[in-house]
């Protein structure tokens, strides 16, 4: 089954703490999305962490394994193997010949807002020609908008600028970002149909060396790869497979878009099926995947074969990582169903179901 890889060729749209100078804009940034280029950690490991990362030791000793855990204090980024992969490698794609991503990134920024900590702030992006009207009389700019009403936080955190801001008068900052044209060879593209169902074939019970998943499959299918130990492995993950905020029932799926529930998986920096993935992607040199966002809708549009527009899709490119830092990731969970329930840190529930229109 060979690797279907594309060229990918357009506009990425992508903002780094590098591309801003003021240091108010960074600030204003820095209180509304902190983790935002950090990343989140799931924090020190309590007992239950601890008694079954003993478990999955002894277990792994009995298969002949490694099993080097999880470093809980390390980051987690989508599709990026291990916590090597930094925010740099990330970026939205815009649409076909535009600099416009309807959002795309905007929405990444906002779903890392707190606001038990920030209050009710909102971030626009001033390309979009409504927000233009509102807050930049008119004028489209590659500037992210930053309204902040809770003033009292913002000075509490910073109150070096308790005279540039009133504390009782809601504001707003700008903060830059960049478009730039790119041209990326070896890419898997999961925009393309071909190449969702080579995904789907080559990861539902996962390649055999480098990610298995679903302990279930293996059980029903002997003739499957087995996991194994390799001589000089760096480290081994084996995941238990469970997550106390989803309830899941039929674990066999047959197509690739009954995938979508885990690659677009909410939480921050993606989930297990995600990590095993992306390290098969960094494992056999694939120079950048492309695949839908978690944060916002995601739309596609293929006549005759030919790609001609699409939104909601970021790209992670791989070029320049390096070697990573685990060697097989282990996942025995099934995957999710076509209807996903997360209860959010801030109580909220959402539904993720997957529609085929």
């Amino acid at each position: 089954m060979n690797t279907p890889f594309t060229k990918f060729t357009g506009n990425l749209k992508y903002t780094r703490p590098e591309l801003v100078t003021d240091e108010f804009s960074k600030d204003c940034f820095q209180f509304v999305a902190p983790r935002f280029y950090t990343g989140y950690t799931e924090g020190p490991q309590d007992e239950k962490k601890i008694e079954n990362n003993e478990y999955l030791k002894k277990r792994a000793a009995e298969g002949g394994l490694e099993y080097g855990g999880e470093d809980s204090e390390l980051k987690q980024r989508r599709f990026a193997g291990d916590s090597s992969l930094s925010r740099g490698a990330y970026f939205g794609i815009c649409s076909e010949g535009t600099e416009w991503d309807h959002g795309l990134v905007t929405n990444e920024i906002n779903f890392y807002r707190n606001p038990e900590t920030c209050g009710f702030t909102i971030v626009g992006d001033l390309y979009d020609q409504p927000v233009a009207d509102v807050y930049n009389n008119g004028i489209r700019e590659k500037s992210f908008i930053i309204l902040i009403d809770r003033v009292d936080l913002f000075l509490k955190q910073y109150p070096k600028y308790k005279d540039r801001v009133s504390n009782n008068t809601p504001f707003y900052s700008k903060y830059p970002y960049a478009v730039k044209h790119s041209e990326i060879d070896n890419v898997i593209d999961l925009r393309l149909p071909a190449t969702r169902d080579w995904f789907y074939k080559k990861f539902v019970i996962g390649d055999g060396t480098y990610f298995l998943k679903d302990y279930r499959f293996f059980r029903q299918h002997k003739d499957k790869p087995q996991p194994e130990s390799r001589e000089g492995q760096k480290l081994v993950i084996i995941i238990q497979g469970y997550h106390e905020n989803i309830k899941t029932t039929d674990p066999l799926i047959d197509s690739f878009y009954k995938m979508l529930p885990a690659l677009m998986h909410l939480d921050h920096g993606g989930f297990y099926e995600t990590r095993g993935i992306g390290l098969w992607m960094r494992k056999n040199k694939v120079n950048a995947l492309i695949f839908p966002s978690a944060r916002t809708n995601v739309f596609v549009q293929i006549e005759n074969g030919k790609l001609i527009d699409h939104w909601g899709w970021n790209i992670v490119d791989y070029r320049g990582s390096g070697d990573t830092t685990i060697d097989q990731f282990f996942d025995w969970s099934p995957w999710f169903n076509r209807r996903v329930f997360l209860i959010s840190d801030w109580g909220m529930v959402f539904q993720c179901e997957v529609k085929v229109v």
